[in-house]
């Protein structure tokens, strides 16, 4: 039998973190418009909530790969999953501190220059599209508002009114982001010294639940190495709130794969692989 190493309780601890902070910056941002007040300083706030995020999400997805490869190197014929991440509800500081501390190979990209560019180039990138659509929603309740006859410079009622979305969109962003920057991670790490050698290839995995979706389904048993173009259109998430993942394939399996003769070209393709792809309209970066 195959063995796959997989590495979920990182990713799965991550998504634990509260998305109340996202919550409440998209309302930050709702309030100024109704107040009409400069919305920049509520833009820069969400900005740094997602950077922050997305960046400890990646050093979890360096995190868990370096521990495997170690793992993986050290003991063969014994290791199970890798060391679960303790980073839960911790302030952001701290949780980069608690990751380097067990995984000191992560160190050299865990700077505040490192941070201050994911916020610059993704953080503000999503913040000022969330602001877009913030601003819309607004002005729709605004829109009903009057209709009504209500006040439409009650900031607490409009709050109110827009928060089921305000909810919903902050975990359709937080969970899609988190998993963008965690598969991001993974393969970011495989590039380190030695590394590779210890994991070769990755192995795609969905959910087989009700809620998955057939073009995710799809591509679930996908293998393929760790370099290959095929993880430029099926690197996790396929659409939003997409639950797959990668697992780590060990280069002891890989070999075994290699000798089965179930490899083409180095990739096992699913048995329903025509129909994998992401979600119409979703882009895979």
């Amino acid at each position: 039998m195959i063995r796959v190493v997989q590495t979920d309780s990182a990713y799965e601890r991550i998504l634990d973190r509260s998305t109340g902070a996202l919550t409440e910056a998209i309302n930050s941002i709702a309030r100024a418009y109704v107040a009409g007040r400069d919305r920049s300083a509520a833009i820069l706030r969400l900005a740094n909530v997602i950077g922050k995020n997305v960046f400890l999400s990646e050093l979890l997805g360096r995190e868990s790969t370096a521990q495997v490869a170690r793992h993986i190197t050290k003991a063969p014929a014994s290791f199970e999953d890798s060391p679960s991440s303790v980073v839960t509800s911790i302030p952001f500081t701290e949780a980069v501190e608690d990751i380097v501390a067990r995984t000191p190979e992560v160190a050299p990209f865990a700077t505040p220059g490192a941070v201050a560019q994911i916020v610059k180039r993704g953080g503000f990138t999503l913040a000022r599209a969330a602001d877009q659509l913030i601003v819309e929603r607004v002005q729709k309740a605004i829109a009903s508002f009057v209709e009504l006859g209500k006040s439409t410079t009650d900031a607490a009622a409009i709050i109110s009114e827009i928060g089921d979305w305000s909810r919903a969109y902050s975990e359709t962003t937080y969970r899609t982001n988190i998993a963008r920057a965690f598969s991001g991670g993974r393969m970011a790490q495989v590039d380190q010294p030695g590394v590779r050698e210890a994991i070769p290839a990755f192995r795609y995995s969905a959910i087989n639940d009700d809620s998955v979706r057939e073009n995710h389904w799809a591509a679930n048993g996908l293998v393929a190495p760790v370099g290959h173009a095929v993880w430029g259109s099926f690197k996790p998430p396929l659409g939003f709130n997409c639950r797959c993942g990668l697992d780590f394939v060990d280069v002891y399996d890989y070999e075994y794969m290699k000798k089965k003769g179930v490899l083409r070209g180095g990739v096992f393709y699913p048995k329903n692989f025509s129909k994998a792809g992401p979600d119409p309209g979703f882009v895979v970066s």
